[in-house]
């Protein structure tokens, strides 16, 4: 595969746990760290993506076994929510300067995005990335990946990584631009066609016992009450993404692919 002919990578949903042994899972897993943090590949990754991308930089103390002892302080990890299935509309508290809020007198800033997970991201890996925000029941909805760069000594890498928010996190952002963003919620069910997918999702969910028929119709009326918000919160999103990447560059890339 010729990755460097590729603009980005995606890495969307599934309905498999990041956390899960499956071949294909270990194999991704791998890729994210030798393909794509390694060599800092523009990516955008959502849900599964959110969490596997996390769950790449998992450190235990025993070899690859996922149920030892983790190193909580430094690798990133996936886990089941411990208040169970999240779907329907959700907003989330942004803490990082990558997603500038509309107030300049506000740090902060609520956005909304639909949701359809049962699994979240418990930690990142603090050496290379930044929490952008979250709420109370899943913390960490959104993160930024950074190309890792060694610290010049044990002191400076203490204060620049060891919060993943506050002004730690905006002197890192400031000497790094990121490669990779991360979000779980899903910014393309703001659409006609995604709304339709994020129905038929719920669907799934109810036939397999996942979702309760009346947790389903819930979630399917806050989606469609909320989708002008959410919509315009996702498009918000996805042009910090664009612009970071310089995806919305239309001269540059066209100049770029007349070079090719």
């Amino acid at each position: 595969m010729e990755w460097s002919s590729y603009d980005g990578i995606l890495l969307p949903g599934s309905f498999s746990s990041a956390y899960e042994n499956d071949e294909w899972i270990q194999k991704l897993k791998c890729v994210i760290q030798s393909e794509i943090h390694t060599k800092g590949r523009k990516t955008l990754a959502v849900c599964f993506g959110h969490q596997i991308f996390a769950h790449s930089f998992h450190i235990t103390k025993h070899g690859d076994d996922e149920s030892s002892n983790i190193d909580n302080d430094s690798g990133g990890l996936a886990t089941p929510c411990p208040r169970g299935l999240q779907v329907g509309w959700r907003g989330f508290t942004t803490e990082s300067e990558w997603i500038k809020p509309q107030s300049e007198s506000s740090s902060r800033e609520c956005l909304s995005m639909l949701y359809t997970h049962g699994d979240m991201v418990h930690s990142l890996p603090k050496h290379c990335a930044v929490s952008l925000g979250g709420t109370d029941t899943v913390p960490i909805q959104a993160a930024a990946y950074f190309a890792h760069v060694e610290e010049c000594n044990e002191k400076e890498s203490e204060i620049q990584v060891s919060k993943i928010d506050g002004m730690q996190a905006k002197t890192q952002a400031k000497m790094r631009q990121p490669y990779a963003f991360t979000f779980q919620g899903h910014p393309e069910y703001a659409t006609d066609i995604g709304i339709q997918t994020f129905t038929n999702i719920l669907k799934n969910m109810e036939d397999n016992d996942k979702l309760e028929q009346e947790a389903s119709m819930n979630a399917r009326k806050d989606a469609l009450e909320s989708l002008q918000s959410v919509e315009s919160d996702c498009v918000k999103l996805m042009k910090v993404v664009g612009d970071a990447f310089g995806w919305m560059d239309v001269d540059a890339k066209a100049n770029a692919n007349a070079k090719g």
